[in-house]
């Protein structure tokens, strides 16, 4: 008996819902994606979950931090009338414990200002005073001969153990490409000018962004800028140094393994790189073009390109 297309469609229907991604609810307390946190409404009973351990008393975090993470909380004109909390946090609070990761656990030291929102991941990495991941970059470059300066591959974070903490910033070149690796397939020598933003750095954006840490955060408060160290990175350029961080493979096709690596039932975004010339778009590429997933224990410059 053929099946109908009512039933054909509802299957449909429901794989597409099943296997589309949504952005899962923000836990309020320690700002954490979680699909099973839960609804509590302010104008009810609270008080077994003890949200005065929520409370903090360091003047910093008072006059300058929200103790609470504001995706995470149902507004109603402009009042706050319900809050999402993970079953982590939840039954925390409810054993008169402060949860972990709350941000009122000392984790939450403000938000940046618009004039840093552009921040590449490697300058982030050059103020840090921790530095707890090294990142693997294996990029592959366009097998189009006429296309040069299209890339496309992944970079991994890995945990490390916290073994580097900054006394002194920025941190040197040496240092940053102490944490990153770069594995180059292609036909053409690896060439850092080609990569665009991916490891940019900017003089002056560095010395700002400390500076500005200095004054607006107080883990910044004691650490000592050295101006000398600064002169060691470009005004605007590639992370001095990290040539000598590349693995170079021209041996193999880049085609052949990321087709093969990338296998599935639909076309992965990078094969749109790679496709035949038209006549209407058979015009080289001047500016460099990197499609690059992110995926580990952290992601860095996730919500930048």
């Amino acid at each position: 008996m053929p099946v109908s297309k009512e039933v054909i469609f509802e299957c449909l229907n429901g794989y597409m819902k099943g296997t589309t991604w949504t952005e899962p609810p923000v836990c309020a307390v320690c700002s954490q994606y979680d699909r099973g946190a839960v609804d509590v409404h302010l104008s009810g009973d609270i008080s077994s979950l003890n949200l005065d351990l929520l409370r903090v008393s360091d003047d910093f975090v008072i006059r300058k931090c929200i103790v609470q993470e504001k995706r995470g909380i149902v507004f109603e004109n402009s009042r706050a009338v319900e809050l999402k909390i993970c079953p982590q946090c939840k039954s925390s609070l409810a054993h008169e414990k402060i949860p972990s990761l709350a941000l009122a656990n000392g984790l939450f030291r403000g938000s940046l200002p618009d004039q840093f929102q552009d921040l590449t991941w490697v300058e982030e990495k050059i103020c840090a005073i921790y530095s707890i991941t090294a990142h693997v970059t294996r990029l592959f470059q366009s097998s189009d001969p006429s296309q040069p300066k299209v890339f496309h591959g992944n970079t991994c974070a890995h945990d490390t153990n916290v073994m580097s903490t900054a006394s002194v910033l920025p941190r040197t070149p040496a240092d940053i490409n102490g944490f990153l690796s770069v594995v180059f397939i292609g036909p053409q020598p690896f060439d850092p000018k080609r990569m665009g933003t991916l490891f940019r750095v900017r003089k002056h954006k560095i010395w700002s962004f400390l500076v500005w840490l200095k004054s607006h955060n107080c883990l910044y408060a004691d650490i000592e800028l050295d101006l000398a160290v600064l002169d060691q990175y470009p005004a605007d350029g590639t992370l001095p140094g990290l040539h000598e961080r590349v693995v170079e493979d021209r041996e193999l096709d880049a085609r052949r393994v990321f087709s093969s690596e990338t296998a599935g039932f639909a076309t992965h975004p990078a094969e749109l790189l790679e496709a035949p010339s038209t006549p209407a778009s058979d015009v080289a590429i001047d500016e460099p073009i990197t499609l690059l997933e992110k995926m580990g224990v952290s992601d860095p410059e996730c919500d930048k390109r």
